[in-house]
């Protein structure tokens, strides 16, 4: 029967994505982000109470197969966020709120986790974020003097760690929730191109290579630029998590116009992968998207290219 045949593959492809972001150091976490793949595409083919069948025998499996704990972590971070996203979906919402609903599941969730395990140990939960970043700094000062270099060297670049370390504690609400929304974004894409059965429920989404921002959205930008020059706090550290939540923004409309060239000029998927991955791992790439992004503001890149065919999004 096709429903047992996908509930089971739904569950076994959860279970392993889930478990390699937990058991496998770099490798496991990129595959991670795709554990609500799955059951999404479960969810948006057989329904509403599917999805939430399939996401309870996976919660149930991994109370069995590992603790309760690990299982509480994935209803409140994974499955919240998968049910979230088939109904927005479902209910054909504009790619902002396909988006931003999800992201809100999936931060609340985070923030209640941190602070039940705050509250367990008798702390705050910014304390717990903040000694678990500094714990990775410190592991990552200590490399250079596993790695052999020489005391004086090391002892240096770990200062210069420890002073990004800081920048990235306080700048780290804004960077997980891009993270995230990224994450999600990219859920929905491979949704569209891998699936086309479940596709169906995105139709709404097409032409996503033609989206762009608010214009006024620029205001916002000017703002918290302000607040950062006051270099004060806490003037500084909203403006430093505003400033990169609306830089978000036009990383999304930057990575739509790239979309579009793409498309406009028939560049063959291969790559296009490649260069949707080289502006992952490539910081200048990525910050280029950004600019490309605001400047079109002022520019509109998508007006420069005669399309070969209609950008299909």
């Amino acid at each position: 029967m096709a429903v047992a045949r996908h509930f089971l593959l739904g569950l076994g492809f959860t279970l392993l994505l889930f478990l390699a972001g937990v058991r496998l150091p770099l490798a496991g976490v990129m595959l991670a982000l795709f554990t609500p793949l799955p059951a999404l595409a479960f969810s948006l083919r057989y329904g509403r109470l599917a999805g939430a069948l399939l996401l309870a025998a996976v919660a149930l499996a991994l109370a069995m197969l590992s603790t309760p704990r690990l299982a509480m972590i994935f209803v409140v971070e994974f499955a919240c966020l998968t049910l979230a996203m088939a109904e927005v979906l479902r209910r054909q919402a504009r790619i902002e709120w396909a988006i931003l609903v999800p992201l809100v599941v999936a931060l609340g969730g985070a923030a209640a986790l941190v602070s039940g395990y705050a509250w367990s140990i008798g702390t705050n939960p910014m304390t717990v974020v903040t000694r678990q970043l500094q714990d990775v700094v410190q592991r990552a000062a200590g490399l250079y003097q596993a790695l052999g270099i020489p005391v004086e060297e090391s002892e240096s670049m770990a200062a210069v760690i420890q002073a990004m370390a800081a920048l990235f504690i306080t700048a780290f609400p804004a960077l997980l929730a891009f993270g995230t929304a990224v994450a999600i974004w990219m859920n929905i894409l491979l949704l569209r191109r891998t699936l086309p059965e479940e596709a169906g429920a995105l139709a709404h989404l097409q032409g996503l290579a033609r989206w762009r921002t608010p214009d006024p959205l620029i205001w916002a930008a000017i703002a918290a630029g302000v607040l950062l020059v006051l270099k004060r706090s806490p003037f500084f550290e909203i403006g430093l998590n505003g400033l990169l939540l609306v830089l978000s923004a036009y990383f999304f409309q930057g990575m739509a116009i790239v979309s579009y060239f793409f498309q406009a000029t028939r560049v063959p998927p291969l790559l296009r992968g490649m260069g949707y991955s080289l502006i992952a791992v490539q910081q200048l790439l990525l910050v280029l998207v950004v600019a490309v992004g605001m400047f079109d503001l002022w520019v509109d890149f998508r007006r420069l290219v005669r399309p070969a065919g209609r950008p299909e999004g």
